[in-house]
């Protein structure tokens, strides 16, 4: 449940902070409750539907190139984060710091 979470909060870290404001536009909400809900309900915990879904929002366009550094990293972390709550066995801490987005940690 802790990883399901950390999860959510990245998203919300990701989402809340790179953004590409234009003059007169208003900060998108980014809240863990709205991506919970878009992710889980709409794209039934489908990324690659889910980023296309991000991709329509030009606020949000550094924050999709983040996520989509080495070979969109980013988005099977957070896919793997998001789904760890189904899959509990499946992922650890450990196989987590060793996503390319995280290159210092190297995969183990």
């Amino acid at each position: 449940e802790d990883i399901y979470s950390l999860g959510y909060t990245f998203c919300e870290l990701v989402f809340s902070s790179l953004v590409a404001l234009s003059p007169g536009s208003s900060f998108p909400d980014a809240s863990q409750d709205r991506f919970k809900k878009t992710f889980e309900d709409t794209f039934e915990l489908d990324v690659d539907s889910f980023r296309d879904y991000c991709i329509a929002e030009d606020v949000w366009a550094p924050a999709i190139a983040f996520l989509d550094r080495a070979d969109r990293a980013g988005w099977l972390l957070l896919r793997d984060m998001l789904q760890a709550k189904a899959k509990f066995s499946e992922v650890s801490l450990t196989d987590l710091l060793g996503s390319p987005l995280f290159p210092g940690q190297g995969r183990r």
